[in-house]
């Protein structure tokens, strides 16, 4: 996430789709809200996993370079959540 929003549109010749307007990505980057975004992106990948019930975020936090996400997955069949934790 962190690059998407760091990369303009049409900035890379062979991905043109990839990236975001400056303007709107300059506004994210090394924010709580770039956090959000990207354990939200997490959150809706895992998902999409059949095996998986349920994901919540329990903790994020940030600074002006990095981004950090502590997730809890719920696998079917198993009693207790599962912490994933990320660093961007």
């Amino acid at each position: 996430m962190r690059q998407i929003l760091r990369t303009n549109v049409n900035e890379l010749p062979y991905h043109p789709a990839f990236g975001v307007n400056y303007e709107l990505g300059k506004q994210f980057v090394g924010t709580v809200d770039e956090a959000v975004k990207i354990g939200e992106l997490l959150v809706s990948s895992i998902t999409k996993d059949q095996r998986i019930e349920d994901v919540v975020i329990s903790r994020i936090s940030s600074t002006n370079t990095s981004a950090s996400l502590q997730l809890l997955v719920k696998i079917k069949g198993l009693d207790d959540p599962i912490p994933l934790s990320f660093v961007t």
